[in-house]
């Protein structure tokens, strides 16, 4: 699983997230009561957002940066951004994309408040 963040500290502590500005972490999963490590085969990783390197991981960040396609350096999402961007039917997905997640967060939310109301009321 990769999670790209812009995130600097790890959250609670202050520490940086990505030790000297790297641009990728790789998470191991632990039991935090023990210490033990699980050979669950589980990789996380986490890509630096803010990452300005001269390599190809410090042009991939720059492009998820980017919002003028014409800038970006990788032609295969210099692409797909002009086609999101600059075509009706790319415009016309991307609104009913972020339609749908209205209504999911919509949905999400009115579920967490009867819940809690439920709890409330049950007290």
């Amino acid at each position: 699983m990769i999670w790209m963040t812009d995130a600097i500290h790890i959250p609670g502590t202050g520490r940086p997230l990505f030790p000297d500005g790297q641009p990728v972490v790789r998470l191991e999963t632990v039991d935090s009561a023990t210490g033990r490590r699980f050979s669950d085969r589980t990789e996380v990783i986490l890509f630096n957002l803010r990452y300005k390197g001269n390599s190809k991981r410090g042009d991939l960040a720059h492009d998820f940066r980017e919002t003028d396609p014409k800038k970006m350096k990788n032609p295969l999402l210099r692409e797909l951004m002009q086609r999101v961007k600059y075509t009706e039917k790319g415009e016309m997905e991307m609104c009913e994309l972020t339609r749908q997640i209205f209504q999911d967060g919509k949905t999400e939310g009115l579920q967490e408040g009867i819940q809690k109301g439920e709890i409330r009321s049950s007290r």
